[in-house]
């Protein structure tokens, strides 16, 4: 087929001349190349390694508490004829898992057999001394004496028939030396009711150990607490905090080392334990039952308090609620003491008399 025949076809006649052979060309146009798959690398073998001991697991680094700089604490105790109990309020002492740096104990006269009792744990314990006064100044004064002796930079004021309980002290200096500007330590405290077995547990609800600011310390607690109990017990003392709040007064009673508490604690904060530490026995003999039937003293008292929380030199730390609110609250207490002790001595009277007539 010559190109001067096809070019004198028409277009439509070329068409079907030439589509036979475009159609056959196409069938036997060649596959698609398909690219070739690499080759697989070669596997080179690893020498294995001669058997040995089996590996040692990673441990994490256990983390270490930071260190802070150590403080000391003295351990001051007033006793008067309380021989008989003594001994247990000392042992707790000196057998903590950190005793204190030393101990002073103040024997304020006693007629029994208390200082024989002191003297066998001094020669014992070195870092114990006794005090022994010939007259009896009473409690207040006797603390102020061996705060003034004391060389610890903290202190604690232990009663002579209460008694630590074990870790106490090693707690409480751990947060005393992480948290150094704080001027109180204080724990849950419990309170043991000899005359009927009652066993309870002070504490301040929700607060977990750590420090704690003077106003979260006078919002969430002093002005929503008990104002009629402190942690008193289980409470130390920042040295310098105790004296500049003005140590133990005489004209508060029972309540002289609370309102240093609650000063040294709203000029500084506090660190609390979320912990028992102390156990504060209640006893129908003991001082405090004393004071609070004593309704006339107690009055006294409370009014005292109240006059010193309004004073120039506390009133800013000590809100006039919890003043009002403490105040009503231990004159009501106070008044249900008293009551309760002259019914029960009417109906002791009653009682020997109905006995005399048979």
């Amino acid at each position: 087929m010559s190109m001067e025949y096809l070019l004198g076809l028409g277009r439509r006649a070329a068409r079907r001349v030439l589509g036979p052979v475009v159609r056959r060309l196409r069938g036997r146009r060649p596959p698609p190349r398909v690219p070739k798959k690499p080759a697989p690398p070669a596997v080179v073998p690893v020498p294995t390694a001669p058997p040995g001991p089996e590996p040692r697991p990673i441990v994490a680094p256990t983390a270490q508490p930071a260190a802070f700089p150590r403080r000391t604490l003295s351990a001051l105790m007033c006793n008067y004829n309380h021989a008989r109990y003594i001994e247990k309020a000392i042992t707790a002492v000196v057998t903590q898992s950190r005793p204190p740096d030393e101990y002073l104990i103040l024997d304020d006269a006693s007629t029994d057999d208390s200082v024989a009792v002191i003297e066998r744990f001094a020669a014992r314990f070195p870092f114990i001394k006794l005090v022994r006064k010939h007259k009896n100044g009473g409690n207040s004064r006797g603390i102020n004496e061996l705060v003034e002796m004391a060389t610890g930079d903290y202190i604690h004021q232990g009663a002579a028939d209460d008694f630590m309980l074990p870790g106490f002290i090693e707690q409480a200096m751990r947060l005393a030396e992480e948290f150094p500007h704080a001027g109180i330590i204080s724990g849950e405290m419990i309170h043991h009711y000899e005359d009927t077995g009652e066993v309870l547990k002070v504490e301040i609800p929700g607060w977990t150990t750590g420090y704690v600011s003077p106003e979260k310390y006078l919002h969430e607690y002093l002005e929503v607490g008990d104002p009629t109990c402190t942690l008193s017990a289980t409470t130390l003392f920042r040295r310098d905090a105790f004296l500049s709040a003005g140590g133990m007064r005489p004209e508060l009673g029972i309540w002289d080392v609370s309102f240093v508490l609650q000063a040294s604690a709203l000029r500084h904060g506090m660190c609390y334990l979320n912990a028992p530490v102390y156990t504060w026995v209640c006893r129908p003999s003991g001082l405090t039952r004393k004071e609070n039937v004593d309704l006339g003293r107690s009055v006294e008292t409370y009014q005292n308090y109240a006059r010193l929380m309004r004073s120039p030199e506390f009133r800013d730390l000590f809100s006039e609620k919890f003043v009002r609110m403490w105040l009503l609250a231990n004159m009501q207490h106070a008044s249900t003491m008293f009551t309760a002790q002259w019914l029960e001595n009417l109906f002791e009277g009653e009682q020997k008399e109905d006995r005399a007539a048979a």
